[in-house]
C-alpha cells in the first residue's frame, strides 16, 4: 500500500472463495467517462472491478480500494473523496459518492483507502466546496476555545461546590445539576479536542469523538428532562408517593437511553459516523452521524425532550398561578427555581442545534459557536452565582462579611414610654412565635428564590 503502487484491490472472503471469475481494468484517465452532472475533478486512475453477475456484498462485506492520487494537498475550496460511476438510462452517468467511504492514511508513503459496499467503476475525486474565508475560521476557532475554557472553569467550580459543601450536595435538585455538569463536561471536552486535533479522515480517533459527542448531546438533554419531570411532581401533584432510588431511576434513563440510541445506530449502520460533519471550516471538522442517521439519531430525540421539556414547564406555570399552590407546600420555592433554571436551560441549550441546521450561515456559525460552548459557565451562573443560599455557603467559606439590612416593623417602636415599649416587645415575641408556626414556604427567607 505504499505510494509505489498505483492502485491495490482488496476483496471481501466471500469473493475471493467463489468460483465465479474476476476482472479488473485501470482507466489511465476519466475520458471514457461522460459526466451528465458536473461533481468533481478525478483525482487518481480509475478502477473497474467485476465479479460474475455480482453487484453488491453479502453480510456487510465491503471492498477497499487504494488508489494514488495526482493531487495530494488540494485547495481549501476542495476536498479529496471516494466515489463511483453511477449509470443512467441513457448510457451516460456521473460521478457518486453514495455508499464509499474516504479513508486518509495515517502514515506517511501509505496510499489512502477507498472502501464501498458495491463493485463497480471507483475512483477519487476532488468536490469542490463553498468555504469560510480564514479570518472567519480563525475568530470561530478562537471563540471556540475560549467558551470552551470558560464552561470547563465554570463546570470545575461547580463540582468543587459539590465537593466542599455537604448540605449542598444532599440536595437531590443539586445531585441532577451535577449529573447534568458531567455531560456537559463532555461535551466542553469533545468540542476542544475537535478544535486542537485535525482530523482528515475517518479513524478510530475520529469515530470515538464523535460517538462521545453523540452520547453526551442526548446525556444533557435527558438530564435536563429529568429536572423538568421533578419540578412537576412537587408543583403540581401535590399528593405523590415518594419515589425509591429517584437518583438511580434518573440515572438509569439519562445515562442509559443515550447508550441504547447510539448502540442502535452502531449496530445497524456501523460506519454511520465515517461522514465528516465539516460544514464550512476545514480545520473544524469531526466525524459524526449525517443523512437519516443525524435525523433519526440526533435531531428527533432532541425535538421530543424539548417538547416534553416544555410541556411540563407550561402545565406546571398553569398550575402554580391558577391554582395558588405555591403557598400550599413548603419546598415550592425551590421547585420553582428548579423549574425556571430547567426551562431556561432548556431554551439556552436547544438554541445550539437549531442554529447547527443553518451553519452554513456565517451568522448563525458565529451564534451556534457562542452558544454551544457557553453551557457550562451558563449551568455555572444559573446554580452558583444566581442562587443565593449557594453564594451565602462560598461567602462564609471565605469569611467575607455580608452586609444585610435588618427590617424594622412599627410595631417594635410604637410609643416612647415604658408601657409603650412593653406592648411593643409583647408584640414583637406574638410576632415571633407565630413566625415559626408557620409554613417553611411563608415563614423562611427568600433566600431560595433565583437572584
Amino acid at each position: 500500500m505504499t505510494n509505489e503502487s498505483e492502485a491495490l484491490v482488496y476483496l471481501p472472503e466471500s469473493v475471493t472463495k467463489s468460483p465465479r471469475r474476476i476482472s479488473f481494468v485501470v482507466f489511465r484517465n476519466e475520458l471514457a467517462f461522460q459526466c451528465t452532472k458536473e461533481v468533481g475533478i478525478v483525482n487518481s486512475k480509475v478502477v473497474s472491478v467485476n465479479v460474475g453477475n455480482m453487484t453488491t456484498f453479502e453480510n456487510g462485506e465491503v471492498i477497499d480500494i487504494h488508489l494514488s492520487p495526482l493531487v495530494e494537498e488540494p485547495d481549501r475550496n476542495a476536498s479529496r473523496t471516494c466515489a463511483y460511476w453511477e449509470f443512467t438510462e441513457n448510457g451516460t452517468g456521473y460521478w457518486s459518492t453514495n455508499g464509499c467511504t474516504f479513508i486518509k492514511s495515517t502514515e506517511p508513503g501509505i496510499l489512502d483507502t477507498c472502501r464501498c459496499d458495491h463493485l463497480t467503476h471507483f475512483a477519487e475525486i476532488l468536490i469542490p466546496r463553498t468555504i469560510f474565508s480564514q479570518r472567519h475560521e480563525d475568530t470561530l476557532e478562537i471563540l471556540s476555545i475560549i467558551g470552551c475554557s470558560l464552561s470547563l472553569f465554570g463546570i470545575i467550580l461547580i463540582m468543587l461546590t459539590a465537593v466542599m459543601f455537604r448540605p449542598w450536595r444532599r440536595e437531590f435538585s443539586n445531585r441532577i445539576w451535577l449529573q447534568l455538569c458531567i455531560a456537559i463536561f463532555l461535551i466542553s471536552i469533545c468540542f476542544m479536542i475537535i478544535v486542537f486535533v485535525k482530523f482528515d479522515g475517518y479513524d478510530i480517533p475520529c469515530m470515538l469523538v464523535g460517538v462521545m459527542l453523540h452520547y453526551s448531546v442526548l446525556a444533557s438533554f435527558c438530564w435536563m428532562l429529568v429536572a423538568a419531570v421533578i419540578s412537576y411532581r412537587r408543583l403540581v401533584l401535590v399528593f405523590t408517593r415518594e419515589i425509591s432510588h429517584k437518583l438511580l431511576r434518573a440515572s438509569a434513563f439519562s445515562w442509559g437511553a443515550p447508550f441504547v440510541v447510539v448502540g442502535v445506530l452502531l449496530s445497524v449502520e456501523p460506519f454511520s459516523y465515517a461522514v465528516q460533519f465539516e460544514e464550512k471550516s476545514p480545520s473544524g471538522s469531526f466525524c459524526y452521524p449525517s443523512g437519516l442517521s443525524l435525523w433519526l439519531a440526533v435531531y428527533a430525540p432532541v425535538a421530543l425532550m424539548l417538547l416534553a421539556n416544555w410541556t411540563l414547564f407550561i402545565l406546571i406555570v398553569r398550575s402554580v398561578f391558577a391554582s395558588r399552590r405555591i403557598q400550599r407546600h413548603g419546598d415550592s420555592n425551590d421547585a420553582l427555581r428548579c423549574a425556571c433554571v430547567s426551562c431556561l436551560l432548556v431554551f439556552l441549550f436547544g438554541l445550539p442545534w437549531i442554529f447547527g441546521l443553518f451553519a452554513y450561515n456565517i451568522v448563525a456559525a458565529y451564534f451556534f459557536t457562542c452558544t454551544a460552548t457557553l453551557q457550562g459557565f451558563v449551568l455555572f451562573i444559573f446554580i452558583i452565582v444566581g442562587n443565593k443560599k449557594t453564594r451565602d455557603l462560598w461567602l462564609n467559606k471565605l469569611k467575607i462579611k455580608q452586609t444585610r439590612k435588618i427590617p424594622v416593623t412599627s410595631s417594635t417602636y410604637t410609643n416612647r414610654s415604658v408601657a409603650g415599649v412593653s406592648r411593643g416587645r409583647d408584640r414583637s415575641v406574638s410576632s415571633i412565635e407565630a413566625n415559626n408556626l408557620k409554613p417553611r414556604s411563608l415563614a423562611s427567607d427568600d433566600d431560595s428564590k433565583f437572584s
